[in-house]
């Protein structure tokens, strides 16, 4: 299992491997996000995480950002850290590398 969380510990999760890709994502609503240029994203379907803390809160931009128009943050209540965007489709969350604890223990698959 590939574990995380935020800056505070309070919201935790773990998921499984494989990842359906790891990218680097430059879109504008990624750097206003995360406050980097460039944004390591592992993409997972959200029935692969389990968030074994405190659940974390939702937030929803209306910027009219590409990506603010198709989803929103999972963040930390606590300690305002982002840990993946989320698809209002239901069907893609992308973990944000950072907030994995082991990154190097993410593997790719079909």
């Amino acid at each position: 299992m590939i574990t995380g969380s935020c800056h505070c510990g309070l919201v935790s999760f773990e998921f499984s491997n494989p990842v359906q890709k790891l990218a680097d994502c430059k879109c504008r609503d990624c750097q206003k996000s995360t406050g980097s240029l460039i944004s390591q994203i592992a993409s997972i379907s959200p029935q692969q995480m389990t968030f074994t803390g405190k659940q974390p809160e939702r937030f929803t931009p209306s910027t009219g950002e590409q990506c603010d128009l198709h989803g929103g943050w999972l963040f930390c209540g606590n300690c305002g850290s982002r840990l993946a965007w989320f698809s209002n489709a239901g069907n893609l969350y992308d973990v944000l590398r950072g907030t994995i604890d082991n990154p190097d223990d993410i593997r790719v698959g079909p």
